[in-house]
């Protein structure tokens, strides 16, 4: 029996209604060539009954994980299981945009053999919990040629920014790499870094050819404030890939280690010298300073203050 050219993988935990959305864009999907992998953590069968009542039923293999494996964990697990040449992962609160969104993701990676993944832009829709079928709060946003020009020269500039978005925007060739379970927060860039360290090429559409469920309920809610994730985090990735050696990346794991409050012991393993550090301190707090200077003269004098 002839495989499938893509596997959509769809780690999924308790939302119902997420999982019915996505697999409703799949159905209305022009391309057809695929397997539908589902790996569920949720503790009850709300899922796998969504699953089975839903008209694409006969071909989402469906597997539960009897015990919890985690984001990292559930999301490797959907991957062990893939077998096609292209892996396309959607997460349960994402969705195709358009009923050609696959053909597109495929038709990047026929165009370049040498490209080892390919991205677009999304559509960030808010999803109210009182009415998650009301879908009209979005809008659209791309990679600018800016930063599209800055990560095609060099891959590592991902631990700057996460230029490329979420997997849901991401389509990429079959690989042994998998999600790092020591990460949270920056999964997804160092995901990408490892397909790219090689040499491997991306290919870019800048349409939103996904779109992205936006809610408090997320994962990123959890570390984006959250200090010893940030510093944690940015610290491995620096030791992972060696960035020791880049001015770029010293800076940026100095200036997140004083944006969030840490302090310059936590850093200091990582190679990074105080004369590096004491500048970068001083700039912020200036930064800091003028900001709630601002903030003031608002507050108590603010017919001083020009509307743009």
């Amino acid at each position: 029996m002839k495989l499938a050219l893509v596997s959509i993988c769809i780690p999924a935990y308790k939302d119902v209604h997420g999982i019915k959305r996505l697999l409703d864009s799949i159905a209305s999907s022009d391309y057809t060539d695929v397997e539908i992998i589902l790996t569920d953590d949720t503790p009850d069968d709300s899922v796998e009954r969504t699953v089975r009542e839903h008209t694409l039923a006969d071909r989402v293999s469906y597997h539960h994980n009897d015990t919890a494996l985690g984001p990292a964990g559930n999301w490797n697990r959907a991957l062990d299981l893939a077998q096609g040449e292209y892996i396309k992962i959607m997460h349960q609160d994402d969705w195709f945009t358009f009923p050609d969104s696959l053909s597109r993701f495929v038709g990047m990676l026929d165009s370049d053999p040498e490209a080892v993944l390919a991205y677009c832009g999304s559509r960030q829709v808010t999803i109210k919990p009182d009415d998650p079928e009301d879908l009209s709060d979005f809008f659209d946003r791309c990679i600018s040629d800016e930063n599209r020009a800055l990560i095609d020269r060099d891959f590592r500039a991902l631990y700057i920014g996460q230029y490329i978005g979420a997997p849901s925007a991401v389509i990429h060739r079959r690989s042994e790499l998998r999600f790092d379970p020591n990460l949270k927060w920056l999964i997804d860039a160092d995901f990408y870094m490892g397909l790219l360290k090689d040499g491997g090429r991306m290919v870019c559409s800048q349409d939103p050819l996904v779109s992205i469920g936006v809610s408090d309920s997320q994962l990123t809610n959890d570390c984006v404030d959250s200090s010893e994730v940030n510093i944690r985090e940015y610290k491995y990735v620096f030791n992972k890939f060696d960035l020791k050696n880049f001015r770029e990346y010293r800076d940026r794991l100095i200036d997140i280690c004083v944006r969030y409050k840490g302090k310059y012991e936590d850093i200091a393993d990582c190679g990074i010298t105080r004369e590096e550090y004491k500048p970068i301190l001083k700039a912020y707090r200036r930064e800091l300073s003028e900001f709630y200077r601002h903030l003031i003269i608002r507050k108590m004098f603010p017919w001083t203050v020009k509307e743009t």
